[in-house]
């Protein structure tokens, strides 16, 4: 045992890389997780000890005074069932080829040249 260093002081550093990491984007529960392993390594009487303990401590504290989280993708649960219809969709552009202004004149136009030609059941036959 050698006196006044530590031993897993790479292994520590690590440890407190990611547990950092784990803080900064929101993941308090494995954070603590991870200050938990490091808090083993340490020696109990030493300064870093009592740091990592503190922290655990306000991180044990902020995690039951937050509110829940809210669940992630509840949307996809709820839209699921509507994907082959917007897959139909976005593969059948064709199909909004009816809604546009232009296609719906040039076809009523169609239509009454042949009705006034041939009769209405003449354009519809040959317009369909």
């Amino acid at each position: 045992m050698q006196c006044h260093s530590l031993v897993y002081s790479e292994e520590l550093t690590v440890l407190s890389l990611r547990a950092n990491r784990l803080e900064d984007s929101g993941d308090f529960q494995q954070a603590l997780e991870e200050w938990r392993k490091s808090i083993q390594m340490l020696p109990p009487q030493s300064t870093q000890a009592d740091w990592v303990r503190d922290h655990i401590r306000k991180l044990e504290l902020s995690i039951r005074a937050a509110p829940p989280a809210p669940g992630k993708h509840n949307w996809a649960k709820k839209l699921g069932p509507l994907a082959p219809i917007a897959i139909f969709l976005a593969k059948a552009k064709w199909l909004f080829a009816l809604f546009k202004l232009k296609f719906l004149l040039s076809l009523g136009a169609f239509f009454a040249l042949y009705w006034a030609m041939w009769g209405w059941k003449f354009g519809v036959g040959l317009g369909s």
